[in-house]
């Protein structure tokens, strides 16, 4: 578990900003822990409010207890943020929620704290340092279906990678022709509008006082037709699985919001990556439904950050 680092004076080889701009810089820095703030600077980004493309980064475990059965989780996370101030003491936020699809939602910053959708069981609590670094921590919904979850040794911060003029910016390009055989759609160009990358360590205890292990992490795009109309509505979710070994599969779900999903498993998955970096992701994915045999997509996405 990384210690809770503070947001100050990110360096990573850059030089200090001038004015209200700093000089040119990378913002991310590919050697480093894509889940350690550090890998992260604001070098490159406007202080003069919040609107930008921010990189949210986090590291908290999990207890939980569902009914007798009770895990205990690690998780690691970056994900994507975009923030547009309407200067009116309101923000706009576009990020990856869950479930499949991004959410944009209206956000006061008069108490100088945000709370930010996160999964279906936490969401992100930061306070604004400045108008690149935001700092907090990681908070439970308490209760979700039944659930008791509590939320220990955590942190969340997040770094603010580049400006933002517009009230979503597209990340990268992704195409596709999915379906039934004999009836297939294309996908040309969707913008990506967001990026979410998990890892997880879980531990289930089960009634009879046995174990079980889960060690696996999820690479997520989301994509629309035009981030124009916002990150809500139909998107795509690829998951790439790195520890099969532990009780988990290489999977993937292409999700749209007519529904005709297209879910594959084991051998019924390929994700190549030609560049698979902290900063750039591109590749081609392959996806042959596990229930119906005939029904695929074939991807090819292109993502900076």
């Amino acid at each position: 578990m990384l210690p809770k680092i503070k947001l100050i004076g990110f360096a990573l080889g850059c030089i200090a900003a001038l004015g209200d701009n700093a000089m040119a810089c990378n913002a991310i820095d590919d050697g480093g822990d894509p889940f350690d703030v550090a890998t992260y600077s604001a070098c490159n980004s406007s202080v003069s409010d919040l609107s930008g493309v921010w990189m949210l980064v986090s590291d908290y475990n999990l207890k939980t207890s569902y009914f007798g059965l009770t895990w205990s989780e690690s998780r690691r996370q970056r994900q994507t943020v975009q923030i547009l101030d309407n200067q009116d003491g309101t923000i706009t936020v576009s990020d990856c929620g869950f479930l499949g699809y991004g959410y944009e939602y209206t956000l006061s910053k008069s108490a100088n704290e945000l709370t930010f959708v996160g999964d279906q069981v936490i969401d992100f609590s930061l306070q604004v340092v400045n108008n690149t670094q935001l700092s907090g921590s990681v908070v439970s919904r308490a209760s979700v279906w039944g659930s008791s979850i509590e939320v220990i040794s955590n942190y969340a911060e997040a770094v603010k990678l580049h400006d933002l003029t517009a009230p979503i910016a597209s990340l990268g390009e992704l195409s596709s022709e999915y379906g039934p055989a004999d009836n297939k759609k294309l996908l040309n160009n969707w913008q990506i509008a967001c990026f979410k990358n998990t890892t997880y360590d879980i531990e289930y205890t089960y009634f009879d006082g046995s174990t079980e292990r889960r060690v696996y992490e999820n690479s997520d795009i989301y994509a629309v037709e035009s981030v124009e109309d916002g990150v809500g509505g139909e998107a795509l979710a690829l998951f790439s699985v790195s520890e099969p070994t532990l009780n988990e599969t290489l999977r993937a779900e292409f999700n749209l919001a007519e529904r005709n999903d297209v879910n594959g498993e084991t051998e019924n998955v390929n994700i190549d990556y030609v560049t698979n970096s902290n900063s750039h992701l591109s590749g081609t994915a392959s996806i042959l439904d596990e229930d119906r045999a005939l029904v695929s997509a074939d991807i090819e996405f292109n993502l900076s950050l």
